[in-house]
Formats: structure tokens, sequence, C-alpha cells
């Protein structure tokens, strides 16, 4: 009877430990997948603005588009969101792209701490990047070290960002502007808003998008739009 008894705790140990093992490489397996989809998603972003820094036109502009979720095969979804960020190394700036699950970034904002980042792509150029990010408050262009691209503005994604490329003087200027594609028109006019900023920091009009026209009579939209943009980059 001892020996049933001895047999049958044997039996339930072992079963026990054969589940703590299966569930330890599901999951194990589930964040490398993860992980692998977020890189991917990264290299991704970041092939396409490539294709706009190393254009050899003066002007030249793209649309990138950032899934909602990290999609597996088995059609499982994971929330994340990708962060622009534009650092100055001294003899080049860098361009890096970060994927942070919108999970993690929520606790970590709560906590006052950074973000995890699931996995990067970063770029080193002789040129000047200019980051625009989104006022929470007005939805307008604030200018910035650095974007999130994913969340959302009032219940609007903020879903795409334009790369465009200036050549001005022999410098290579590269703007990343977030917009959403729920709107045709958005990126569009968040481009507008950036050539009034433009206008307004060299004194004279980018000729890689358009500017707001100015009215026969009236103050010009622009002066507007770039005090707007001044006000909320201060208090980022």
């Amino acid at each position: 009877m001892m020996m049933f008894a001895l047999s049958k705790i044997n039996l339930l140990i072992l079963v026990v430990a054969l589940f703590t093992i299966i569930v330890y490489f599901t999951f194990s397996f589930q964040a490398v997948l993860v992980e692998t989809l977020a890189r991917q998603e990264a290299a991704k972003a970041m092939e396409q603005a490539s294709g706009v820094i190393e254009s050899s036109e003066q002007c030249f502009l793209n649309e990138v588009s950032v899934p909602e979720k990290l999609e597996t095969a088995s059609g499982q979804g994971y929330s994340f969101l990708m962060e622009l960020r534009a650092v100055d190394t001294g003899d080049t700036n860098a361009l890096i792209f970060s994927v942070i699950s919108r999970d993690a970034f929520r606790t970590a904002v709560n906590k006052g701490k950074e973000p995890p980042i699931m996995a990067s792509q970063r770029r080193d150029q002789h040129a000047a990047f200019h980051i625009f990010s989104i006022d929470e408050e007005t939805g307008g262009l604030c200018h910035s070290s650095s974007a999130l691209i994913g969340g959302g503005i009032k219940a609007i994604p903020i879903d795409t960002f334009t790369v465009m490329k200036e050549t001005f003087q022999g410098v290579n200027n590269i703007y990343l502007v977030p917009c959403t594609s729920a709107s045709k028109a958005d990126c569009d006019d968040k481009l507008q808003d950036v050539a009034c900023w433009i206008k307004n920091k060299r004194g004279s009009e980018t000729r890689c998008t358009d500017t707001p026209e100015k009215p026969p009579v009236g103050k010009d939209p622009c002066e507007e739009i770039y005090d707007d943009m001044v006000k909320c980059s201060e208090l980022k």
C-alpha cells in the first residue's frame, strides 16, 4: 500500500515537472518569436526610411506605415509602439527606431521609468535629423528629439510617419513627421505645418512640400502654426 502511494506521488511529481518544462519552453519560444517579429518591424521601417535618406534627389519623401500589432502565424497579436529618436553622436547623427511593448510602455510610464526596448535599428548619417511629435492636447506638431508611432490622440491612431529629405545649402535635412492614415489629408497637412516651421526657421520656403497659401488680406497662417509649434516644443 505504501509503495502504491509513493508511486502515485512520484507520478504526480513527474507530471508537474513535465508541465512546468512545457510551459517554460512555450513561453520562451513565444518570447523569441515576438522579439524576432519586433526586429523585423524595426528593420522594415528603417529600410523604408533609408530609401529616402539615400536618395540622390534634392527633394524626396515617402510614407512609412506601422501596423497596430506584431502578428504571429497563428494570428495572435502583440500591441507595440515604435519610437523614432535622433541622437547627436559628434561626427555624425544617429537615427534610431525602437520597438516597445505597449503594455510595458504604460507600466514604465506609470512608474516613471524608461520602457524596455524589444528591438531597435540604428543608422548613422552625415545629416540633420528633425523629428516632430504629436501634441496630445491639440493634435498639432512639436519639434522634438523623439516621437511615438502607434499611439493615438483622442481615439485617432498615429500609425504612419512621413520621411522627407531636403538638401539645402549642401546639408541633407531629414524630417520625420507622424500622422494618421485615418484621414487621407492628414499626412499632407502635417507636412504643410513642417513647411511653416522651415520657413520661419531659415527665412525661406522649402521646395519639397507645399506651404500654406498666404491670404491677400490678414495674417500669414504660417505664423500661427509656427508659434504653436514653438510653444509645444518648449513644453517638451
